[in-house]
């Protein structure tokens, strides 16, 4: 909400009235503004510095520019620093930044949906910490992820925005859950990406060589190089014809499926959940500490979630989507760890005594099967027929072809057995109160409980074949801060069009 000027200037009045109500971030902060080259502009001054014996007059003369320009981004930094206020009310929060172009926001504390502190290891000795508040509305930033208000905040003013979000509801029934040691290292085996841990990898290597050339990834690809040659001369005979490149990048995914599970076992260690009323307190982290505060009322959806081994153990987890919870990068907005499907049904009974989940109103058809297990069983037979017109090409590369088409299949194989799964257990089902919808999208399976208040709009979508055998896809908009949609493929469309009509009736009934 912005502020009108009267506001503002009043606000401004009020500051020697009322000086500790008008705030600046932790002095750190003015590193957070800094320009990213700000640091490379650094590294040849520090190595001028050590070379001239720390003599500055001598590099004043040599290096003036430099150090002119290192200043000149500081001071800009700091600008934004010291003309970045905020203050916390009773009622709301102000935000008031800029020194050129002023901009003030106000946040009522009923209208945020989460809180975020996130406290990372160089932040311990100055007792300090990220604080990201978020609302339904949409970011106003250029990035879809970026919060309402992101500030560093000495943590006795986190404390005190803590405290006054909570203060809101004081209902004394507190609900307590902390994650299994168990617990924790299954989902970090089950939800580790080897995709994600090579992504940050990278990542780390090119940032590094922009800093210290490319000695580092000369380094690490060396290195890799060397087991994989190791590995390959020592392997048996069974993979003794596998390319030493082919085990180059098998070494790099397994690196990077490693870092991604010791991230997700650092991110959610000490997992604790809260639950006191319509609010919701979730700690986690072992050398990055994050607090989430969340108003139940804010959450548009729970998510259940399993891949094909958590379903046949009968086990799952739980998301939500709420705004401003787990939409950072890297970030998974993890409601409940993985649990038997008994005791998460029995916590979202304790958190949402409207949420439950029924047998299917509508199941897929048997005749609709094809719209499930037809693009992996396509994609299954054009890796074949591929691989066959190679080998008769380029018969002295027989076995790297064969390999490579055996790797190829293997996860659309699974994909093909995951879909055949989806394919008996998706479906629609409406209680009057909660939409619950069962789908896969990937590997994963995902069951939907969205309120019927939540629910924007429904959409019956049926492409040129689907109206040849009478089926439809049946997709469910949700409210959010971006607009979030899931879709149940191969939906008989006659009984698609009745749940449709009864979702119409009872929102057009007082």
């Amino acid at each position: 909400m912005e502020f009108s000027k009267h506001r503002l200037h009043h606000a401004r009045r009020s500051r020697n009235k009322a000086r500790c109500g008008i705030r600046h971030q932790h002095p750190i902060a003015v590193l957070r503004y800094t320009n990213k080259y700000f640091w490379i502009l650094l590294i040849p001054v520090v190595r001028a510095l050590i070379a001239y014996s720390f003599n500055l007059v001598h590099l004043m003369r040599v290096m003036w520019w430099d150090i002119l320009i290192i200043a000149f981004f500081f001071l800009l930094a700091w600008l934004r620093w010291y003309f970045t206020e905020y203050m916390l009310g009773d009622d709301s929060i102000l935000c008031v930044n800029g020194f050129i172009a002023k901009q003030a926001s106000e946040i009522p504390y009923s209208k945020i949906s989460a809180v975020t502190a996130e406290k990372y290891m160089w932040m311990y000795p100055l007792k300090c910490s990220y604080i990201l508040i978020d609302t339904d509305a949409k970011s106003t930033e250029m990035k879809k992820t970026s919060p309402d208000i992101k500030l560093i905040m000495r943590d006795d003013d986190i404390d005190r925005v803590f405290s006054i979000v909570k203060r809101q509801d004081m209902d004394e029934n507190v609900y307590t859950s902390r994650i299994s040691k168990g617990s924790l290292v299954s989902f970090s085996l089950l939800f580790s990406s080897a995709l994600s841990g090579v992504t940050l990898l990278g990542a780390l290597l090119i940032n590094a060589g922009d800093i210290v050339g490319d000695t580092l990834q000369n380094t690490f690809f060396s290195a890799v190089n060397t087991a994989a040659e190791t590995v390959n001369k020592k392997a048996l005979y069974i993979i003794a014809k596998i390319p030493t490149v082919t085990i180059t990048i098998a070494i790099i995914i397994f690196i990077g499926w490693l870092i991604s599970f010791l991230g997700n076992l650092l991110r959610h260690m000490h997992f604790t959940f809260e639950k006191r009323g319509g609010s919701i307190t979730i700690s986690d982290g072992f050398l990055t500490q994050r607090k989430y505060h969340i108003q139940r009322d804010h959450i548009n959806y729970a998510d259940l979630r399993q891949n094909l081994l958590m379903k046949l153990f009968r086990v799952m987890s739980v998301n939500v989507n709420c705004s401003g919870y787990g939409k950072g990068k890297n970030e998974i907005p993890v409601f409940i760890p993985i649990s038997k499907s008994a005791k998460v049904r029995s916590i979202l009974k304790r958190i949402f005594p409207d949420m439950e989940w029924e047998a299917d109103t509508i199941p897929i058809k048997f005749r609709y099967i094809w719209r499930y297990v037809g693009p992996p069983a396509i994609i299954l037979n054009l890796i074949t027929v591929a691989a066959g017109v190679l080998i008769c090409l380029f018969r002295e590369w027989f076995d790297v072809i064969f390999f490579t088409m055996i790797m190829a299949q293997v996860p659309i194989l699974w994909l093909l057995i995951v879909k055949t799964a989806a394919f008996c257990t998706s479906g629609v089902s409406y209680n009057r109160e909660v939409v619950c919808l069962k789908y896969c999208r990937g590997y994963e399976f995902h069951t939907i409980l969205v309120p019927e208040d939540r629910i924007s709009k429904i959409v019956i979508s049926r492409n040129i074949f689907q109206q040849f055998n009478g089926s439809c896809d049946f997709i469910v908009y949700t409210n959010s801060e971006y607009t979030k949609s899931h879709r149940v493929r191969g939906v008989d469309y006659r009984s698609a069009l009745w749940l449709f009509n009864k979702y119409s009736e009872s929102e057009s009934t007082p």
